[in-house]
């Protein structure tokens, strides 16, 4: 304590500053970088999406999904023009209406349910509308211009337990659904895709033991690459599959902290020498590579705090001009096709400031705010955050 009194340190900002619904709560770009979606509060208090095209300048948010009943979550980009996203109330599953995940166009046009969370009877059959029933999630967008996303579904057994994790292949617009699960190792939870939205990786667990399996390139048949007690025994987490088919995997490697390491699949073995590792912190790798060229460009992580770590030196050098451009914050880059793109959206954020997004355009070197989430909270009235380790 300071022992100032009250009047000296001024009053403290009021609890409304904290509570109330920010302007922004988040920003996607487009693959190809034109198009930014954008989530905020209608007047209702409900989050909607909007959808802000950048070229051939930008201009105004429409408004292309919105919901009385439902906040709209989890957006991302299908392709340039079409995004799919999650209906969802804050605390509880939307059981009713317009809830689970949908897809809409960049305009708000052919929009579509995809995934039904109404757990009751429906009048119309999830066969005749071609609507998955509830259970089945959003798992990843597929490379290139289609209109398919990956999505996935738990399979339980007699006594209600997780048995394994079921993959499938939806187009948005048609609703025409294919399984991908067919020939799968009993017990797989866990999948990596290749370049070509095939799976190359999947983990299982089977009686207690973590199983890892690889496919090869145009094969069908799956090869077990590791087996390990994940409570008692050495392990790794398949993290990522590149261009060429490297396989990235999280492990410690005799340490106490777990980094990013290449695994080889013929020799069964993960390599010594870590991709990337940070003393005295588990990696917990968000990857970050470009899903037109399947090239790793970098990886986001926490340390002390956020950070990100570029291989690709175009992207290190930009990272290095917003960092001195906008010092003393953690700054957040978010790309659609990283390496072709000449925008990018910064989320700029520190211990005392609640974040605004910037828009970077590579190729004018220019930095243009697009909005800041609680503009009424005064960051010189806030504490400064320290980090300590208690053994």
């Amino acid at each position: 304590m300071t022992g100032l009194p009250l009047s000296v340190l001024g009053a403290p900002p009021p609890v409304e500053h904290f509570t109330r619904l920010p302007n922004i709560d988040g920003v996607v770009l487009s693959p190809s970088g034109n198009r930014l979606a954008i989530l905020s509060f209608g007047k209702e208090g409900r989050r909607r999406l909007g959808v802000v095209d950048l070229v051939p300048s930008i201009g105004q948010p429409r408004i292309v999904a919105a919901f009385s009943n439902a906040d709209v979550t989890a957006v991302r980009w299908v392709n340039d023009k079409r995004l799919v996203f999650d209906a969802f109330v804050p605390g509880a599953e939307v059981r009713e209406g317009d809830a689970g995940t949908s897809a809409v166009n960049h305009d708000g046009s052919e929009q579509r349910q995809l995934i039904s969370w109404d757990l009751g009877p429906r009048e119309i059959s999830s066969i005749t509308s071609k609507i998955l029933p509830y259970g089945w999630h959003f798992h990843s967008t597929i490379n290139g211009d289609g209109d398919d996303i990956h999505v996935y579904k738990g399979a339980t057994d007699i006594l209600g337990d997780l048995a394994g994790i079921e993959l499938g292949r939806l187009n948005t617009v048609t609703g025409e659904f294919k399984s991908l699960s067919h020939g799968l190792p009993k017990g797989t939870r866990q999948w990596l895709l290749d370049r070509k939205s095939e799976p190359r990786v999947v983990s299982a667990y089977v009686d207690g033991r973590t199983k890892v399996y690889w496919r090869k390139p145009e094969s069908t048949a799956w090869t077990e690459v590791a087996d390990f007690d994940p409570l008692k025994e050495p392990g790794f987490a398949p993290v990522f599959v590149d261009r060429e088919g490297a396989i990235l995997v999280a492990a410690e490697m005799g340490g106490d902290t777990e980094g990013l390491y290449q695994f080889d699949p013929v020799a069964k073995r993960v390599l010594r020498e870590p991709l990337l590792k940070v003393a005295g912190f588990d990696l917990y790798p968000a990857i970050e590579d470009d899903p037109q060229t399947g090239s790793l460009l970098g990886v986001h992580f926490v340390a002390d705090r956020a950070m990100s770590y570029w291989f690709d030196e175009r992207l290190a050098k930009i990272q290095r001009g917003i960092d001195a451009a906008l010092p003393g914050r953690t700054n957040k880059l978010f790309c659609g096709r990283c390496e072709s793109t000449s925008f990018f959206v910064i989320h700029s954020r520190s211990d005392r400031h609640p974040g605004e997004y910037f828009l970077y355009d590579a190729g004018k070197a220019t930095l243009r705010l697009l909005g800041v989430s609680r503009p009424w909270i005064d960051e010189a009235s806030q504490g400064l955050r320290t980090f300590h380790r208690i053994a």
